[in-house]
């Protein structure tokens, strides 16, 4: 989210949650397909709990967590 980590593992609760419900759904249609499509706010969701780990770390005064 690129505000704070916070923000960010907000959103990444957000995002995990509505792909497990979009997961949960896909199994009722025929094409496996949509299970892949569910699992994209998945992805995110992990990005985004991966950031606000990034946030935490440079909020403790440790500046290599921004260089790859």
């Amino acid at each position: 989210m690129c505000f704070s980590a916070t923000a960010s593992y907000s959103a990444s609760v957000v995002l995990i949650g509505a792909g497990a419900y979009a997961f949960h759904l896909s199994g009722r249609l025929n094409s496996p397909w949509w299970k892949l499509w569910a699992l994209v706010p998945i992805l995110f969701g992990v990005q985004q709990a991966l950031e606000g780990r990034v946030w935490q770390l440079l909020e403790a005064g440790e500046p290599g967590a921004a260089v790859p």
